[in-house]
């Protein structure tokens, strides 16, 4: 590698395109925002999770997981007092959740409305989980990110905050709540986060879980409209079909991560990506055939993921790419680039290549 911020490029570049593992990029932006508002620059952000502020202009982009952790734990290093999740929740735009926000105004009850949270939490995140339980006493709305712990819960704090802050939001919804549980310890004063939800807030507990008063799911929400519901519903189920589809099959995953793994590392040959996820090469390449395709092809397409990351950054090198995509030399590399991407590299940079955007102006 040649350097930090194309390491990142390289990382985000290959994980966003092949890893089931991403992030709407408008949770990101709102964090990345609310860290520059409060001292952080947009180098420091690069350096921490080698974010662009190309990468934080488009909200429907997805990025890697591991990005918010990482982008959490810069920004509480340098500015820990600051560091409190309830703050940002208080001033972040609800759009945040993008469409679900909008679509959760015309939801019936309040259990319709935090149904649709939960059934459409994919689309916020691929790895989140939100499950509705309900006895007969009580509902509990329960959150789980397996990337929670890693930013010491920050993210899920701000997150389930910006949630209750919606369903307050839906008219008639407003005395819904009985407890708060977080999984992490507290960021900031415990009476901050009381007084965001207005209730008790236990911390280190088993999971997250916002606990609903039972009755109050069934409270009628003003601005119901069972036809544009239906629509709202319809829609999202689209788009989680959608998602859902472009997402590798589990077994041709766990190989396509290995190759993920080997690429970080600049190894590109089939016999070790087998090894890396521990298959025998003929197993590897059975699987592949079996999903249509090839064990050199998924490496190919790794390959050329990688290095149009790295051709859209005008000033890398083409032979330093060409030695970073494994291989022998910057003309093989040509000739490899033309036949699987119908373009020349130089072309292609003539096409796609760009100087790094500004990050989006202003917290709100």
């Amino acid at each position: 590698m040649t350097g930090e911020l194309e390491e990142g490029m390289l990382r985000r570049a290959l994980w966003t395109a092949y890893s089931d593992d991403t992030t709407r990029a408008s949770i990101i932006s709102t964090v990345a925002n609310y860290a520059m508002s409060h001292g952080m620059t947009m180098a420091e952000i690069e350096a921490a999770t080698g974010l662009t502020g190309f990468d934080l202009v488009d909200p429907e982009r997805r990025l890697p997981d591991d990005v918010l952790p990482k982008l959490w734990n810069a920004f509480a290093a340098k500015s820990p007092v600051q560091a409190n999740p309830m703050e940002l929740a208080r001033a972040a735009p609800l759009s945040v959740f993008g469409g679900l926000a909008h679509g959760a105004q015309f939801a019936g009850t309040l259990r319709s409305a935090l149904k649709l949270l939960s059934d459409n939490a994919i689309l916020l995140s691929n790895s989140a989980v939100i499950t509705l339980e309900e006895d007969a006493h009580e509902a509990r709305f329960i959150s789980h990110h397996p990337k929670n712990a890693e930013d010491g819960g920050r993210m899920s704090q701000f997150a389930m905050a910006l949630a209750v802050r919606l369903l307050r939001d839906l008219e008639g919804a407003q005395d819904f709540l009985h407890r708060i549980d977080f999984a992490q310890p507290a960021n900031g004063p415990v009476e901050s986060y009381e007084r965001v939800f207005g209730v008790p807030v236990r911390f280190d507990q088993a999971r997250n879980v916002m606990v609903v008063v039972r009755e109050k799911l069934d409270t009628a929400i003003r601005h119901a409209n069972p036809e544009l519901f239906a629509y709202v519903e319809a829609h999202f189920a689209q788009e989680r079909h959608r998602l859902e589809e472009s997402m590798d099959p589990a077994p041709l995953k766990k190989l396509r991560r290995a190759i993920l793994r080997n690429a970080l590392s600049g190894i590109y040959r089939p016999a070790q990506a087998a090894a890396e996820a521990r298959m025998s090469l003929r197993a590897a390449q059975r699987l592949a055939r079996a999903h249509g395709t090839t064990l050199q092809r998924l490496i190919d397409e790794v390959r050329m993921a990688a290095a149009r990351a790295l051709l859209a950054a005008p000033d890398s090198d083409i032979a330093n790419i060409a030695a970073i995509v494994g291989y022998a030399d910057e003309r093989a590399f040509r000739r490899a680039f033309r036949r699987l991407v119908s373009q020349s590299p130089s072309a292609y940079r003539a096409d796609h290549g760009r100087r790094v955007a500004p990050a989006p102006g202003g917290f709100l």
